[in-house]
């Protein structure tokens, strides 16, 4: 199914493959702009190049933008870590790398005759929560950095902050053309009934929730436990996807890649909350709507891979990588009747606090 990408918010960008460039033409790049050489390693990603740099001056990670993500955006992305990084430098953040020129990002002709945006980032070690012991402690930290960043980013501003992104996932009804790249008939009925919903009865609700600029992706791969206790939250990373929503929708984001079975929910949304709520308040009226934001996460996630795995079907895998659990973590939501969602966002309420 060929989807045109205006009928999508942000569709060019991520009908744009990552930039075809060769690694001696990366380190050349690199050296000139920062003044030190290091041994390359090319990393996963889907629309940008991305290299771990190993070097006598340490470790770091080289982000190539793709050059269909608008300038304005790129900047924004800079200027938010920028301002992380000065206002809480002890947070498990990047730090970005100034050039010899004392650039945060630089713009480099790679022989295409455009202009790609290049940055370095400070090296995060540690573990992904995927691969570590989860448990209630650990969410409830990550909650504390959510907030923590959250309570920093709630006066934030910048002219440019307000463009449209397709995995703002509180505004997952504009997906609905990507329904036909579902290859099951009855995945389209569902996901399709799902956006109706959506559209009709929650986002009425979202006008009366504060906005801000959110990181908007919390998942898995993109949390750091400590290598050796992992006990403690060392890194979020990966701030491509930050966008102007929902504050709450934070945690409903966070809460998509954590909660697997019916049994899940109300301890990890608890958890998460508790964190949260030690930084940045949250009223009932955004509590109450979490089930429905974690369903949007779920659904933006079954719609955008489904659709960018036909456009770029060598990377797949990868970009597939979410795909399951979003279908299992849709099931746990749609398990659950309203009125049970809402006694229990009551007692998950009642006990954060």
């Amino acid at each position: 199914m060929i989807i045109d990408p205006v009928s999508v918010p942000d569709g060019k960008l991520f009908v744009a493959a990552a930039p075809l460039l060769k690694e001696s033409e990366v380190m050349r790049a690199f050296e000139a702009l920062y003044g030190f050489c290091g041994k390359a390693t090319r990393l996963h990603s889907e629309r940008d190049v991305n290299y771990l740099i190993d070097s006598e001056q340490g470790r770091y990670i080289l982000k190539i933008t793709n050059q269909a993500e608008p300038s304005e955006r790129t900047s924004v992305n800079t200027d938010v870590l920028r301002y992380l990084n000065s206002t809480a430098p002890d947070l498990p953040i990047p730090s970005l790398v100034v050039s010899k020129r004392g650039d945060y990002q630089s713009f480099v002709d790679f022989g295409d005759g455009g202009k790609t945006a290049v940055r370095l980032f400070e090296y995060l070690d540690g573990i992904p929560l995927e691969k570590a012991h989860q448990n209630e402690r650990l969410y409830r930290r990550l909650g504390s950095v959510l907030g923590r960043i959250a309570s920093i980013l709630a006066t934030y501003k910048h002219a440019d902050m307000y463009y449209p992104l397709l995995w703002d996932s509180s505004n997952v009804h504009r997906l609905t053309d990507l329904v036909p790249c579902l290859p099951i008939p009855d995945s389209q009925s569902i996901i399709g009934d799902c956006l109706r919903c959506f559209e009709r009865e929650v986002m009425p609700r979202l006008a009366d929730l504060p906005y801000q600029m959110i990181h908007n992706d919390a998942n898995l791969n993109n949390v750091l436990v400590c290598r050796h206790t992992q006990g403690e939250i060392v890194g979020l990373f990966d701030f491509g996807d930050m966008v102007y929503a929902p504050a709450i929708n934070e945690i409903a984001v966070a809460a998509s890649y954590l909660v697997r079975g019916r049994e899940d929910l109300m301890p990890g949304l608890a958890a998460l909350l508790k964190g949260y709520k030690r930084y940045y308040p949250c009223d009932f009226t955004s509590i109450r709507l979490l089930p429905d934001l974690i369903m949007a996460r779920h659904l933006t996630t079954i719609l955008v891979t489904n659709w960018r795995a036909s456009l770029f079907p060598e990377n797949a895998k990868y970009i597939l990588r979410n795909n399951a659990g979003a279908w299992r973590g849709l099931a746990v939501i749609r398990d659950f009747d309203r009125t049970t969602l809402n006694n229990m966002m009551e007692d998950i309420m009642h006990e954060v606090g």
